[in-house]
């Protein structure tokens, strides 16, 4: 009879050291981060134009499973040329939005698998020195579908598509993906690009806080 108390304890002891090791692991599966802050440096290539500015994204969990996000950039360049003896400079700013309500369709073990859409917006303004400014905006909505996946604490990658519609002349697919180091929980640094139609891309890189 002593034995057989022994043996259970045994087990019952084995047991609770295993049910101890799973909650200790589930505890340290990250989630992919839909609460941030992102400050970026954007350069785009405009079909063979390079230009450069800076972006803001953020995002934040509505409920459990719906969360918002917003993209926005502003790059531009300057440049000029001589016709005749007259030396003309042009300046070139483009601007992008993107306002977005999304719900998370799968979310676990790391990994988050969303659908968005919402409000699009670009603007594309020129100055052209002696002949004025001149500037040219569309607005209309774009449709998103992605992967979030977190492989640790440190890394965390994002992969999505979208579309989008501002009007006849200015509607296409958008191709991203994002890769994340976190320095901690609350920070981390990204780096992605993004191919848009078949003349335009970007990069970005830059710093985010997650709350």
């Amino acid at each position: 009879m002593l034995k057989l108390t022994k043996v259970a304890m045994a087990l019952a002891a084995v047991a609770f050291s295993a049910g101890s090791v799973s909650v200790a692991q589930a505890q340290e599966t990250a989630q992919p981060s839909f609460n941030y802050v992102s400050g970026t440096v954007h350069q785009v290539d405009l079909d063979g134009e390079k230009l450069n500015g800076f972006g803001i994204d953020f995002g934040f969990d509505v409920t459990e499973q719906v969360f918002a996000e917003v993209q926005y950039f502003d790059v531009g360049d300057s440049y000029g040329e001589y016709f005749g003896a007259t030396y003309v400079e042009a300046d070139l700013d483009v601007q992008q939005l993107y306002a977005n309500l999304g719900y998370k369709i799968f979310e676990q073990d790391g990994t988050a698998i969303y659908l968005s859409a919402g409000f699009a917006y670009a603007k594309a303004t020129y100055d052209i020195s002696g002949f004025g400014s001149e500037s040219f905006d569309d607005n209309g909505y774009n449709v998103q579908m992605g992967i979030r996946h977190r492989f640790n604490q440190q890394f965390e990658v994002d992969a999505n598509m979208r579309h989008y519609d501002m009007g006849d002349d200015v509607n296409d697919q958008e191709f991203a993906l994002t890769g994340r180091y976190y320095i901690n929980n609350e920070f981390s640094l990204l780096l992605g690009y993004t191919a848009a139609g078949d003349d335009v891309s970007y990069t970005r890189v830059g710093a985010t806080w997650h709350f």
